[in-house]
């Protein structure tokens, strides 16, 4: 075994242990708003050590910089797009409970 295939074999353990805590937590989880947290956990770390493994793998070429970009698009958007859905979510709540002025 290689040291790139070692790299690799290491960070994909490494995504799949984080991937699975996070489900676990989202088994758990009671309200939306804390399962929508543990998916944020998966976008931005786990889709970025794959896409680090893919490019270890791959060695230095052009799918691999853009396996990279990919992965680097995901974790920087990930936890964007997760506190975006919160915000909704919470604002509907807040809607539902408030009452209208008479």
């Amino acid at each position: 075994m290689t040291v790139p295939d070692t790299i690799v074999l290491v960070l994909l353990c490494l995504a799949a242990v984080v991937f699975t805590i996070a489900i676990g937590g989202m088994l758990v989880a009671r309200t939306v708003l804390d399962r929508l947290h543990f998916m944020a956990a998966i976008t931005s770390a786990v889709a970025p050590l794959v896409a680090i493994a893919a490019a270890v793998h791959e060695g230095v070429t052009l799918s691999a910089a853009m396996v990279l970009a990919t992965g680097l698009i995901v974790a920087l958007s990930g936890p964007v797009l997760a506190m975006a859905v919160a915000r909704v979510i919470e604002q509907e709540h807040n809607a539902d409970t408030e009452r209208s002025p008479e």
